[in-house]
C-alpha cells in the first residue's frame, strides 16, 4: 500500500505537540505500507535541515511554503495589505481554496506515485493540497479552526465593527470546514466531544498522547521532590497562546502563590524564548526564565508540580498528559482539560482552577502538600499510562486504515 501524508507539521524535530502527532501519524501510517509526505507550512518558510530529514527519513516529496492566499498573486501585490484584502474580497473561504500551484504538483505526485490511500492533518492544509477526493481520503482534524474563533468571538461582549469581522470569518470558515470533510472519506478527531458535532459512522478517536521514541519503553517516572517549591509551566514560546497564558499568570495568580509560600519559584521552561520575554520574566520576584530544557525530564525532576493556565486555543494539551506520565501532577484550567475530562478528575490525577483565586488556591494547597500531590501524580500517571499510549493510537490508525481499504476493494469489486 502507498500513502500520502500531507500535513503542515514536520515530523522531526519533536519540539511540539504538532511535530510529535505527525510523527507518531508517520509511524503508525508505515506498519501499513510505504508512506511519502507533503509538508504545507502556512507562515514562513521550513528550514533547510528540517526539510533534509523530512525528505530522508519521512519519504518527503513535496514541500511548500508561505501557503496562504495573500501570499499568491494577485493579493500579494497588496504588499502588507494582502491579507485583509484577500480576505475582504475572497472572504475566509479562500484560505481553504485549492491553491493552483500546488494542487497540479500534487496531483501529478499522486498520479505518478499511484497512492492507495490519502490522509490530511488538519484540515486547511488538505484542502489547500487539491488532493481530496482524488483517492480514499482521511482527515486528521486534531482541533477545528472554528472552535479557537468561535471561543474569541464569544470573548468579545460588545457590538462593534471587530465583532461583526470575526463573525463573518467564523461563519465562513465554519462552513468551509463542512465542505471539506463532506469530501473525506473517513475522520479521525482529537477530543470525544468533538463526535457530537460530526453526524456520521466513519468517524473516531485518535487520541493526543505523550511522545514516546520509536521503540522506546514509556519513562519511568521522576521520584517526588517532597522539599520542592517549583512550579513549572512548559510549552513553545512561539506559540502566542502560551506566552498569553504565562503572562496572565504571571500578573493575576502569581502574587496571591507568592504572598503565601515565599519561597516558591515559577519556571518557564521551552523552546523560543527571546530575549526580551527572558528580561521581562526574570525581573519578576520569584520567576526564572529557563528557557529551552537540553533534558527534559531533568526539568521535571526539578519541580513541585506544573501548571497548564491556557484558555484559548484548540484542540488538546498534551503537556497535560506529558506531566502526568513523568510523574508531576499539575493544576489546569478548564479550558485547558478538554478533551480529557472523561479520564483526568479533579482531585484524582489533578486540580482543575476555576478562577484566578481558585488557581492560586490549588497551587498554594500543592506546594503545602506534597503527600496530596504525589498522590495526585500516582493516580494520574497511572490514567495516562492505561489510556494514552502508543498501542492504542496505532490500534486507531489501523481500524480506520483497514475500514477505508475494505471499503475500497469493495467498491472496486462492485465495479468489475
Amino acid at each position: 500500500m502507498r500513502i500520502l501524508l500531507i500535513t503542515p507539521n514536520v515530523p522531526w524535530p519533536t519540539h511540539t505537540g504538532g511535530n510529535q502527532r505527525t510523527n507518531l501519524l508517520h509511524r503508525a501510517l508505515s506498519e501499513h505500507g510505504e508512506v511519502d509526505t507533503v509538508v504545507m507550512i502556512r507562515y514562513g518558510v521550513l528550514p533547510k535541515e528540517q526539510r533534509e530529514a523530512t525528505a530522508e527519513r519521512f519519504g518527503g516529496k513535496l514541500f511548500f511554503d508561505n501557503c496562504l492566499p495573500e501570499h499568491r498573486t494577485p493579493w500579494r501585490l497588496a504588499g502588507r495589505y494582502a491579507a485583509r484584502l484577500a480576505h475582504a474580497v475572497g472572504g475566509w473561504g479562500l484560505d481553504y481554496a485549492p491553491d493552483p500551484v500546488v494542487a497540479a504538483r500534487v496531483a501529478r505526485l499522486i498520479k505518478e506515485r499511484d497512492y492507495d490511500l490519502i490522509v490530511g492533518r488538519y484540515l486547511w492544509p488538505l484542502a489547500r493540497s487539491g488532493a481530496v477526493g482524488l483517492r480514499p481520503t482521511l482527515i486528521d482534524v486534531d482541533d477545528f479552526e472554528s472552535d479557537v474563533l468561535e471561543a474569541e468571538l464569544t470573548a468579545r461582549q460588545r457590538p462593534s465593527l471587530k465583532q461583526w469581522w470575526h463573525g463573518r470569518r467564523y461563519r465562513q470558515v465554519l462552513r468551509r470546514e463542512r465542505a471539506v470533510l463532506a469530501e473525506c472519506s473517513s475522520v479521525w478527531v482529537a477530543k470525544q466531544a468533538d463526535l457530537a458535532r460530526l453526524s456520521r459512522d466513519d468517524v473516531s478517536v485518535l487520541p493526543n498522547i505523550p511522545f514516546v521514541k520509536p521503540g522506546a519503553e514509556a519513562p519511568e517516572p521522576c521520584a517526588p521532590r517532597p522539599a520542592s517549591r517549583a512550579i513549572m509551566m512548559v510549552g513553545t514560546l512561539e506559540h502566542t497562546v502560551n506566552v498569553r497564558a504565562i503572562d496572565a499568570f504571571i500578573d493575576r495568580v502569581w502574587p496571591k502563590v507568592l504572598a503565601e509560600v515565599p519561597d516558591a519559584t515559577f519556571q518557564i521552561v521551552g523552546s523560543g524564548m527571546s530575549d526580551d520575554m527572558r528580561q521581562r520574566w526574570g525581573a519578576l520576584p520569584g520567576v526564572v526564565p529557563v528557557g529551552y530544557a537540553e533534558d527534559l525530564r531533568e526539568a521535571y525532576a526539578g519541580c513541585a508540580f506544573t501548571v497548564v493556565p491556557i484558555n484559548e486555543g484548540g484542540g488538546t494539551k498534551i503537556k497535560v498528559l506529558e506531566s502526568l506520565l513523568l510523574g508531576r501532577t499539575c493544576v489546569v484550567s478548564p479550558h485547558s482539560l478538554r478533551g480529557y475530562e472523561d479520564a483526568l478528575m479533579d482531585g484524582e490525577s489533578l486540580r482543575v482552577g476555576e478562577g484566578d483565586q481558585g488557581f492560586a488556591a490549588n497551587c498554594i494547597e500543592l506546594l503545602r502538600d506534597p503527600g496530596l500531590r504525589a498522590r495526585l501524580a500516582d493516580n494520574g500517571r497511572g490514567v495516562v499510562g492505561e489510556g494514552f499510549t502508543y498501542p492504542r493510537f496505532a490500534s486507531t490508525v489501523a481500524d480506520a486504515v483497514a475500514g477505508l481499504m475494505g471499503a475500497g476493494d469493495q467498491a472496486n469489486h462492485h465495479k468489475g
